[in-house]
């Protein structure tokens, strides 16, 4: 049976999961990992990196964040996978927050505090970390 290969970031090559390594819709079919998204939002450039059209609204993609986390524990994983970001990756990336230059923690802590709030609206969306 061929084994299916666990969604990664095509900028940055690591499986995508919790954390800094959600995947982010940017509106043109394509998704991004949290960090190099917060990467490319705090140089300016604000365009998809694959083919370069503008960003419109772009969100964490929280139905593709569901069905990795299914994934990973129907292969009995940790979250990462086998990549170069592989097992145990979320965990390095959790760790690393607090070394993120500052912009970036500021984007980070503004997408959490937007998560909170819509998770106060709508408690049936809720996404378990």
């Amino acid at each position: 049976m061929n084994e299916v290969a666990t969604p990664h970031c095509p900028v940055c090559f690591r499986d995508y999961g919790p954390g800094l390594q959600r995947p982010w819709d940017l509106g043109c079919g394509h998704c991004i990992c949290q960090r190099c998204y917060a990467s490319l939002a705090t140089s300016g450039r604000r365009q998809c990196p694959i083919d370069r059209t503008a960003w419109d609204k772009p969100h964490v993609n929280y139905e593709l964040l569901n069905f990795i986390e299914a994934l990973v524990k129907a292969r009995g994983l940790g979250a990462g996978g086998d990549r170069p970001g592989g097992e145990g990756a979320a965990d390095e990336v959790e760790e690393d927050e607090g070394s993120l230059p500052p912009a970036l923690a500021q984007l980070l802590q503004q997408e959490r505090q937007g998560e909170q709030k819509a998770m106060a609206i709508y408690p049936w969306n809720r996404h378990k970390r």
